[in-house]
């Protein structure tokens, strides 16, 4: 009986040392259930293919659109960040829309997504930069009107296509996750930003590897002098 349990233990504990362990988990994190989980400002929808291009996982991405959206010093405030930041980093007034999410990340976790940068604005454009960005410790831009774009048969004239973006934590905390596409210099044309497949994934820390290891040792030690005496 009691070599039967230690068996269990040890295949228990091998299950636990190779296991991952889960991640804080992205609310509705490929929008399949509106934005249930989300917030929002400004302009906004979830939208499926028959908006002209194809989700990148399910049945439905989110829209942000600049068109109809509110200025910049609104979406600062929504996204926790500090006033003029947007206006600071993108070099000119600005308006639009934005989502957010509140979120808890260890250091080493990876963020990943994919994007869709949407616009009706003639690119390259310098004066007119239409933007999409991200925001977790700080603003990163995703796409404006100077980067690649082929022909789109959504609303939009040009798109970038869905692309994918990585970022690991440095620190753990909570955090604002939030992405927003705006009009820069003028509110005249607009822009859109498509997001999908957010996803959070942990890696175990090294302490959690050693003790996890050192605790399988134990179980097969034990397993082994348990043997020899029944010999």
């Amino acid at each position: 009986m009691f070599k039967k349990l230690s068996i269990a233990a040890a295949g228990a504990t091998i299950a636990t040392l190779t296991a991952v362990p889960d991640a804080s988990a992205i609310v509705n994190s490929s929008f399949e259930n509106d934005f249930t989980g989300w917030s929002t400002i400004g302009s906004t929808s979830i939208e499926d293919g028959s908006f002209g291009t194809t989700p990148s996982d399910g049945d439905f991405n989110a829209l942000i659109n600049s068109n109809g959206g509110v200025d910049e010093s609104a979406i600062n405030a929504f996204l926790n960040l500090a006033s003029g930041d947007i206006e600071s980093f993108l070099g000119s007034d600005a308006t639009g829309s934005a989502i957010k999410q509140t979120i808890f990340a260890k250091a080493g976790d990876t963020l990943t997504f994919d994007f869709n940068f949407l616009t009706n604005e003639f690119t390259p454009d310098y004066l007119f930069n239409d933007s999409a960005f991200v925001s977790i410790s700080g603003l990163n831009i995703l796409a404006d009107t100077n980067s690649n774009f082929i022909t789109s048969i959504t609303p939009f004239s040009e798109e970038t296509g869905y692309q994918s973006f990585s970022y690991t934590f440095s620190e753990t905390g909570n955090y604002t996750l939030g992405f927003g596409a705006v009009n820069v210099g003028d509110d005249a044309v607009n822009s859109g930003l498509l997001i999908d497949n957010v996803e959070l994934t942990s890696t175990p820390e090294p302490t959690t590897i050693l003790g996890l290891f050192a605790t399988a040792c134990g179980a097969f030690s034990l397993l082994k002098r348990n043997q020899k005496e029944e010999v």
